[in-house]
């Protein structure tokens, strides 16, 4: 956010305080895994009102072609032919059209919205209903997500293992402590493959064993 005053000689714009304070506390938000950009607008300038900040944002909320990951699509489509695929996701209906247009809704078995259950993560009722819709147990099934908040602590309380992945909203410098908390860190989808492999072969790797290795391998003990 820019402030400017009225136009004079050698006049600049400089930081407004208020968009200042604002962008760092996203910025703390977002290393400590403590809430969105929208939590923090609600706590400092919309105290009681999150859900209709929530609502608002939502209505805003857009998918271009041009946002979809590189790995996306290749990796997913080699998984589907192994594993049941499912979204979780506080996302609109209009992800559906997105999923369609980039060759993917067909690849997930389950497709849990938001405005369908009524619920939003980190709700446990959301992720819940997922897994009914799949008619498999919570200890059967990985889930993959950015934010700890939202994503890995309500998985991990169901029963689920939770892969972190590092881009989106995760923090750009997580703590030791922080990649204590999931099954497995990744930073590229082309990862999962092999934490799969390993989950699914052997004893569940110590979660403070796990870490990034590079885009498309994590280290672990064998």
């Amino acid at each position: 956010m820019l402030r400017t005053g009225a136009p004079q000689s050698g006049a600049r714009a400089e930081p407004c305080r208020h968009g200042s304070r604002v962008l760092g506390r996203v910025r703390r938000a977002r290393q400590y895994a403590k809430g969105s950009l929208r939590t923090t607008i609600a706590e400092r300038f919309a105290a009681g009102r999150r859900a209709e900040l929530d609502g608002r944002a939502r209505a805003h909320w857009d998918y271009p072609q041009s946002s979809l990951y590189t790995d996306v699509r290749p990796v997913l489509s080699a998984l589907a032919q192994q594993y049941q695929l499912g979204i979780i996701a506080n996302s609109r209906e209009n992800v559906l059209d997105a999923l369609e247009r980039d060759g993917l809704r067909d690849l997930f078995t389950v497709t849990t919205l938001a405005d369908h259950v009524g619920a939003v993560k980190p709700d446990r009722r959301i992720f819940q209903h997922a897994l009914r819709e799949a008619g498999i147990r919570a200890d059967r099934t990985v889930y993959v997500g950015n934010r700890l908040d939202t994503d890995i602590r309500p998985a991990q309380s169901l029963g689920m293992r939770a892969v972190w992945m590092l881009r989106g909203e995760a923090p750009p410098a997580p703590t030791e402590r922080q990649l204590s908390e999931p099954d497995a860190v990744i930073s590229s989808l082309t990862g999962l493959p092999l934490v799969l492999e390993r989950f699914a072969g052997r004893e569940p790797t110590p979660p403070s064993a796990v870490r990034v290795h590079s885009a498309a391998k994590v280290e672990a003990p064998r």
